[in-house]
């Protein structure tokens, strides 16, 4: 990594000191080239951000080395340009194309090929930049700046530039390459800040599902069995809850309690967690030198979608796509009194189980006792005893007739 970081410093310095007078098709086509082939080199592979910051404050600046040696390859691109020309140079790992916009073509968009790129560029923009304004009127009232207040407006070079993202981390939220957009003239760069109209840019992304209008990121249930637990749920966005923080909870009559977990699993009620994983959304973000970090000062959201979002912002500098997301949802609730309806349930399942053997001892001597006794007696009676008192009163008549 030592060979790759000399290369860069080499690199920056030769292409730096060579902007402002310029560079051929040829140079421009080889030094992009290298560039490129540093920008696959293992010093800005995934992840090294970290690594880079941890070597030192020189290392942790190579991404911000490699992005001002694009910015002057783009100042030497153009100068010696005429207004309305631009000129372009593509490679695997970098698009760069510089613009020197004159009064006929200040109101054209300057994107690449991948859609990045400027949209609406303001005249107050271009005034910071040195171009004056374009009305004849406006220039006799005093407004134009600089040179031009004696004169015809200036030329503005509009530089644009996409890169793989030198500043993106790990978990840092940037989600797009950089893009680079920078003004300037007569082969300098001019710092825009503050401007009181915003410049409007495009910066596309690889499409992300979870951005769609509508997207649902979903509910997400655990449980705090202790209060040393740290629950994470695999929500689109990293969600944890710590289980050793005291909650308020809504009990079912609507009251509240504090509660806690458990100290140690089993000796206490758990808690029941549930989360409404956070919904994620696209945002605007540049790339803070001072502070070394991802910023939105200055910069809104104009419109997004799943693959890309337009940025507004007051300032020029390196910037990237990013997402963002709210804290998520949480609901806590106590196992205990959410069980009370079925403490009563051992209770009342002896009752419910004790009238269902009643029924069946009550119908069974019901049932089949009843059936024998009435067959038997009824037909014994009926059929036997009826015939014997009938014979016996007819005879005897006949012996009283004899005795008289």
């Amino acid at each position: 990594e030592s060979s790759q970081t000399g290369a860069l410093g080499l690199l920056s310095d030769v292409v730096g000191g060579a902007a402002g007078s310029g560079f051929d098709a040829d140079t421009a086509a080889s030094t992009a080239a290298t560039v490129s082939s540093l920008l696959d080199a293992s010093l800005f592979a995934s992840g090294m951000v970290d690594a880079r910051r941890a070597l030192g404050a020189a290392n942790a600046d190579l991404g911000g080395q490699i992005a001002g040696t694009v910015g002057a390859l783009a100042t030497g691109m153009i100068a010696g340009a005429y207004g309305g020309q631009n000129k372009s140079v593509v490679t695997d790992n970098l698009e760069l194309r510089a613009f020197r916009t004159d009064c006929g073509t200040r109101d054209a968009a300057f994107r690449l090929s991948s859609g990045a790129g400027v949209t609406d560029l303001p005249a107050s923009a271009l005034d910071e930049a040195g171009g004056g304004s374009c009305d004849a009127d406006a220039r006799r009232r005093g407004r134009s700046r600089r040179r031009l207040l004696d004169g015809e407006p200036a030329d503005v070079d509009v530089k644009v530039a996409q890169l793989k993202n030198v500043h993106a981390s790990e978990g840092d939220g940037a989600v797009s390459d950089l893009l680079q957009i920078e003004l300037g003239g007569e082969g300098a760069t001019v710092k825009v800040d503050n401007l009181a109209e915003p410049i409007v840019f495009d910066i596309p992304f690889d499409y992300d599902p979870t951005l769609e209008a509508g997207y649902d990121p979903g509910i997400r249930t655990g449980t705090c069995y202790n209060r040393s637990q740290v629950l994470s749920f695999d929500c689109d966005v990293p969600t944890t809850f710590d289980c050793g923080e005291s909650r308020e909870v809504t009990l079912p009559d609507g009251s509240t309690m504090t509660f806690e977990a458990p100290v140690y699993s089993g000796d206490g009620v758990p808690l029941d967690v549930t989360v409404t994983c956070p919904a994620k959304t696209a945002a605007c973000s540049f790339w803070d030198n001072a502070t070394s970090s991802w910023s939105s000062d200055g910069c809104a959201v104009v419109a997004s979608t799943a693959s890309g979002v337009t940025c507004a912002c007051t300032h020029l500098t390196d910037f990237a796509a990013s997402t963002t997301a709210p804290d998520a949802d949480v609901v806590v609730s106590v196992r205990y009194p959410t069980p009370s309806p079925t403490t009563p349930s051992p209770t009342s399942s002896p009752t419910t189980s004790s009238p269902g053997p009643s029924p069946q001892p009550t119908s069974t001597p019901t049932l089949r006792p009843t059936p024998a006794p009435s067959v038997v007696p009824v037909q014994s009676p009926t059929l036997r005893p009826t015939a014997a008192p009938e014979a016996a009163p007819v005879a005897a008549p006949v012996p009283t007739s004899q005795s008289t």
